[in-house]
């Protein structure tokens, strides 16, 4: 079995471009992620419900 330079370099070359991908998708996701979170805290928080107003109190034993 002869193992010739040219499927060596080409081995080589399939697993480089196999790691790029990966870290190219680890970058992608974590800008995501971080685009995410600054979605999520411009969220404003709802306003709380008054006083007798519908809402306000929950009846935990109905």
């Amino acid at each position: 079995m002869e193992i010739s330079a040219a499927s060596i370099s080409a081995n080589a070359q399939q697993q480089v471009q196999g790691q790029v991908q990966v870290t190219m998708l680890r970058k992608q996701m974590d800008m995501q992620e971080a685009q995410m979170a600054q979605l999520l805290q411009a969220i404003p928080e709802p306003p709380k419900a008054a006083p007798g107003q519908p809402g306000a109190i929950v009846n935990t034993f109905a």
